[in-house]
Formats: structure tokens, C-alpha cells, sequence
């Protein structure tokens, strides 16, 4: 497959199964070791869930097609709903907000005022 993820930060890279099984396992051993909690996953089911997340696309027949890194993030999130892994799933979400939903609250809202937004944050969406 010659499938290419468009990451968060904006890189284009060869989609790696690997990558999903390091993802959650490294999100599982935060979940253990700094909330305490555990849903008992290991290499194994993770390999077995980025399996699952590799046949599907597969069979969505996306050769040399370029998806966003937030699909493979929602077709990993379908895969522990399944198996029920909703603490890991809690921990796996991405927290945010939309551009355009951050523009409102510096620009278009009756909030205008936000002192925690970055100059990194303001540059992005200027």
C-alpha cells in the first residue's frame, strides 16, 4: 500500500502500522502509570488492532492518496469502542479546538480577550 498520512504538524509520511501500535501502547502506559487505570492491552491486541486499521484500508482502495492522520485516529478509536477499551479510548482522543473555532474566540466573539492564546497560536491563525 502507498498510502501517505498528513500528520498534525503538517509532514506528509508513508503510512506505518507500526506507528499505531506505538501510539497505543505508548498512550496505554500513561493511562497505567498516570491515571491509574488499565484496560490490560498489550503488543499483541494493539497489533491486532492496527491490523484491522490496515485491512480496512486496504479495502478502501486508497493507493498513492494522501489522508489525514485524524482518519486513522477515528478508524483506531472505532476499534477500541469494539473491543470496549473506553479508558484507553478517553486517552487517545485528541483535545482541541478548530482553527475556525479559534478564530471566533480571538476575533469574532464576544470574547475578544484571551490571554492564554500563544504567539505561535495567533500567527497560525492571522
Amino acid at each position: 500500500m502507498n498510502l501517505k498520512i498528513k500528520t498534525n504538524d503538517g509532514h506528509i509520511e508513508p503510512f506505518n502500522k507500526r506507528a499505531i501500535i506505538k501510539s497505543l501502547l505508548n498512550d496505554h502506559n500513561f493511562m497505567t502509570s498516570e491515571l491509574n487505570k488499565s484496560n490490560g492491552i498489550d503488543e499483541d491486541i494493539a497489533g491486532n488492532i492496527a491490523g484491522r486499521v490496515t485491512r480496512l484500508l486496504h479495502k478502501l482502495n486508497l493507493n498513492d492518496k494522501i489522508i489525514s492522520s485524524d482518519t486513522i485516529r477515528g478508524l483506531v478509536s472505532t476499534e477500541l469502542i469494539e473491543k470496549e477499551f473506553f479508558n484507553l479510548l478517553n486517552v487517545t482522543e485528541l483535545v482541541g479546538l478548530r482553527v475556525s473555532d479559534i478564530y471566533k474566540i480571538t476575533r469574532g466573539s464576544e470574547d475578544n480577550d484571551n490571554a492564554n492564546l500563544t504567539p505561535i497560536l495567533r500567527h497560525r491563525i492571522s
